[in-house]
């Protein structure tokens, strides 16, 4: 009888540890990027989806096959060649945010006055398979939500990713569930991942 006593305890033990580590909000790695200012833009650029907040024009933008974005200002240009497109702005002012996305990582632009000056940070994605569905801004608190392809191609994966994604959602690391948040509530100085 105790053996049986002290197996249940065990699984009870692990359910909750497994629970705990797929649920539990975790510290996400945010790196600055640098703009850099370039009075040369690129030669052969295709624009579209562009559009300016104060002095500042954001194109989506593609040399050949290969696509990347832009911020424009006057004659000068900053190129991101890391990054794809870009997916929300939120103007509140003076405060201004502007979401693009990458392969590898997401690139949160941040204004504190209307569009004059800009920082960017980036925010790594726990995998090729992330994407985002949509965002929220509140004056400091800016969540990003994201999902895992369901059917994701085989070339962009890691070799232990098919594994992973084939647990059951709720089962899986809260990187890799089908509804992770990405969120700051201090304007952009820590984030956190977390369902």
């Amino acid at each position: 009888m105790k053996w049986l006593g002290a197996i249940a305890v065990a699984v009870v033990g692990l359910a909750l540890a497994v629970v705990a580590w797929s649920t539990w909000e975790r510290a996400v790695t945010v790196a600055p990027v640098t703009i850099a200012w370039s009075d040369t833009p690129p030669e052969t650029t295709f624009g579209h989806n562009e559009f300016n907040v104060g002095s500042i024009s954001f194109v989506d933008a593609r040399m050949g096959t290969h696509e990347f974005v832009m911020m424009t200002r006057g004659g000068s240009v900053a190129v991101f060649h890391d990054l794809e497109h870009f997916l929300y702005v939120d103007v509140m002012n003076p405060r201004v945010w502007v979401l693009a996305e990458g392969r590898d990582a997401f690139t949160l632009f941040r204004s504190a006055d209307g569009g004059e000056t800009w920082d960017a940070s980036r925010i790594a994605k726990p995998s090729a398979q992330t994407y985002v569905e949509r965002w929220e801004v509140d004056g400091d608190t800016v969540s990003i939500h994201c999902a895992n392809d369901r059917k994701p191609h085989p070339d962009d994966m890691e070799p232990w990713e098919p594994l992973v994604l084939a647990m059951p959602s709720w089962l899986r690391p809260v990187e890799y569930a089908n509804d992770l948040v990405f969120r700051t509530r201090d304007a952009g100085r820590r984030w956190h991942v977390s369902r």
